[in-house]
């Protein structure tokens, strides 16, 4: 699974950075849980390529890891 976002430049609210984000499904450690992984990528202009996001991952990790959480 993957997306990719962008900002409007014409919208004074919006972020214009572009970015993209992979994830992947693991099984937990208990029974039932389910754990979402996600390699989130901001583009960089100084660096002219995409890099780790600086929002969202603890101590500019790479990735983030997510207990999935679901109705029962």
């Amino acid at each position: 699974m993957a997306g990719s976002v962008h900002g409007d430049p014409g919208d004074p609210q919006a972020v214009t950075s572009h970015g993209y984000s992979i994830e992947a499904v693991y099984p937990g450690s208990c029974a039932g849980e389910i754990l979402v992984k996600v390699w989130p990528r901001r583009w960089s202009d100084r660096e002219n390529a995409f890099r780790v996001g600086s929002d969202g991952e603890p101590d500019r990790q790479d990735q983030a890891l997510h207990p999935l959480r679901l109705p029962v």
